[in-house]
């Protein structure tokens, strides 16, 4: 089985359409009902263009895609303001947090 960009890309947002179904399929991965699955190594080069158009670099999409699919909090301790543009993700500037 081979699953596609869309799928990923539901899981890691706060709210999709496809959130739900994106969910379950990957519960269902996690516990070895589909075998072997694939996933392109385009599936790089798609989360970078969708994350350009959203006004966010390839890295700060790999950083908040990990924070919201590994970090129970969905919290990230940084100075960069684009993060509070990604709905379920809290941040701490680093900055800020250093001069109290």
């Amino acid at each position: 089985m081979m699953i596609e960009t869309e799928v990923l890309y539901a899981h890691i947002k706060t709210d999709d359409w496809l959130k739900s179904a994106a969910e379950n399929l990957l519960r269902e991965i996690s516990q070895g009902k589909h075998g072997k699955v694939l996933v392109s190594r385009e599936f790089l080069h798609e989360l970078y263009y969708i994350s350009k158009e959203e006004g966010t670099s390839l890295f700060d999409a790999y950083h908040a895609a990990t924070c919201l699919n590994a970090d129970p909090d969905n919290h990230l301790y940084l100075t960069d303001q684009i993060y509070d543009k990604i709905p379920g993700i809290t941040r701490t500037d680093q900055e800020t947090s250093r001069l109290k």
